[in-house]
């Protein structure tokens, strides 16, 4: 019996600690609700509501620096484009349009299978072609629909294609960059002199 009296005794003891706390801890919570004026709160809304409209306004922005290299990447030394526009679609995606020259109809169709094995590109469509009596060089037209992911600003991604084509003729296209293989060097033996 004395045991539960001794337990019932720290239980209402608890009881009051606890209760004095809550008290504390509600006229601190006053304290700090007044000090805080409203025209803050509100200054903190406003805050709240700009970030919330400015990061609206950048995850709907187009970029289109990350297509251009990729463009880029994928280009080969024997192709040039002379015009690129893009017409944004009400879906984000965006139709692409580029006219160029290759110099050679195998560059060309050496383009044209880096190309279709874009991913970010849809319905890729070469056509407009004519071949240069002067120089055998090869006009195009390219077209096609860009995924919505390439021009978005916040992927950083960037997939080269992993395609190297090479022809037996007397032109030959390689990537503009190595793609797909590590660089190797031989190392150099340091120059000696004797004297």
């Amino acid at each position: 019996m004395g045991l539960s009296l001794l337990g019932s005794a720290a239980v209402f003891g608890y009881e009051k600690y606890l209760e004095s706390v809550r008290d504390k801890k509600s006229v601190e919570l006053q304290t700090a609700q007044e000090q805080i004026s409203e025209d803050t709160v509100h200054g903190f809304i406003r805050t709240r509501d700009r970030f919330s409209a400015a990061k609206q306004i950048l995850d709907n922005h187009i970029s289109f620096s990350r297509y251009l290299d990729i463009l880029e990447a994928n280009t080969l030394q024997n192709v040039r484009f002379a015009s690129l526009s893009f017409d944004i679609n009400a879906d984000g995606t965006a139709l692409l349009s580029m006219s160029g020259v290759a110099r050679s109809f195998n560059a060309l169709a050496a383009e044209s299978k880096i190309f279709t094995n874009m991913k970010d590109l849809k319905r890729a469509i070469f056509s407009g072609i004519t071949v240069s009596a002067k120089d055998n060089s090869v006009a195009f037209t390219f077209t096609a629909n860009v995924e919505p992911e390439l021009l978005q600003t916040d992927i950083t991604r960037v997939v080269p294609a992993d395609t190297t084509v090479s022809t037996t003729t007397g032109a030959t296209t390689t990537p503009a960059i190595n793609i797909g293989t590590p660089a190797t060097t031989t190392p150099q033996k340091p120059a000696t002199t004797t004297p």
